[in-house]
């Protein structure tokens, strides 16, 4: 009985997961997956939601240049924000965050410090969500699907 309730319940983060990435990518979110170890990569494979991720980082430079296993997504360390900011114009970056607890903050923190900015002149977004974490994904999948989206969205 247990394992079919968790087997519910992978089905029910999955859904919401590739529900609520497809909804960021149709109003203009760049998706990026922070974090190409363990994690990232059971996620991404376990939920099938490779498709949807537009840009993997990681700051291990071990690992830059190489891909995601069982994806085409090439690893690149965050500088890569930074070229590819103009896409923020569209919506924005959705940081799916797959570090440790005690990364997180430090990730948040370095990634606003980059100070990102748009074409237009405008700072870049960043809506952050972890995938894999003690706290309720189900509320953070949520806040990201009930984001305001900016003008001019599909939303």
């Amino acid at each position: 009985a247990e394992a079919r309730a968790f087997a519910g319940r992978v089905a029910e983060y999955r859904a919401l997961m590739h529900n609520t990435l497809a909804q960021a990518r149709a109003n203009g979110w760049t998706i990026v997956l922070y974090g190409a170890g363990h994690r990232g990569c059971t996620v991404v494979d376990g939920l099938g939601i490779g498709d949807l991720i537009d840009q993997v980082i990681d700051d291990r430079p071990q690992v830059a240049g190489g891909y995601l296993p069982g994806t085409d997504l090439q690893i690149r360390g965050r500088a890569v924000l930074a070229e590819r900011a103009e896409l923020a114009e569209r919506g924005g970056f959705l940081v799916l965050l797959a570090v440790s607890n005690e990364n997180e903050v430090k990730v948040k923190r370095a990634l606003r410090a980059m100070g990102l900015v748009a074409r237009s002149g405008d700072p870049a977004r960043l809506a952050f969500a972890s995938i894999l974490s003690p706290r309720d994904i189900h509320g953070e999948l949520a806040a990201v699907r009930d984001m305001r989206w900016p003008s001019g969205s599909t939303r």
